[in-house]
Formats: structure tokens, C-alpha cells, sequence
């Protein structure tokens, strides 16, 4: 999650559920967040990161693209369907060949 905030500046992410977040309310608050300590501009270029993605119609554009990598991974060596979501694909050769 980190990785596409950040946009290659050094910035740490998490997330959980509220029962857990609330163990980390204190002594002292947040006390957990200092892999990167909050660098401002680290925090800036993240917030700026991810204005661009809430702008842009990110879930079209990944779809999209699967699309195209789903046709472009047809090949003989494939005896089965690739299987996943957006860019989490699996291709699996079930005929236990390698697929070159």
C-alpha cells in the first residue's frame, strides 16, 4: 500500500480493523508510525499521489489493461485459463511442461 503512496519517496502504510487501530491510540499516540517518521516531504508527495489516482478512473484503466494482457497470454504451452484480477493473474500449465 506503502509502495503506491509514496511513488518512490520513503513513506510506511497500514490498515486494520478499528479494534486494532485503537490499541495504537496511545503511550504515546501512533507511537508505532516512525519507520519513516512522517518526513513532510514524504507525507506531501504521497497526498499529492494520491489526489492523482482519485482523479483518474484508476479500476477502468487496470481493466482495461488486463484485457489486453489476458489476450496477449494466449499461447499453446497454456492449457488452462489465466485466472486473477486486474494485474493479480495466474497462468498455469496444466499439461506439467514446462511453458516457454
Amino acid at each position: 500500500m506503502a509502495k503506491g503512496m509514496g511513488g518512490g519517496m520513503p513513506i510506511g502504510a497500514f490498515m486494520s480493523t478499528a479494534k486494532i487501530m485503537s490499541a495504537l491510540s496511545d503511550n504515546p499516540v501512533l507511537g508505532h508510525i516512525t519507520t519513516f517518521g512522517g518526513h513532510p516531504v514524504c507525507c506531501a508527495a504521497a497526498l499529492a499521489n494520491i489526489e492523482v489516482i482519485e482523479s483518474i478512473d484508476i479500476k477502468s484503466r487496470v481493466s482495461a489493461l488486463e484485457k489486453i494482457a489476458r489476450d496477449l497470454l494466449v499461447h499453446p504451452g497454456i492449457k488452462s485459463s489465466v485466472v486473477g484480477d486486474y494485474f493479480w493473474l495466474l497462468i498455469s500449465d496444466m499439461s506439467g511442461s514446462p511453458m516457454r
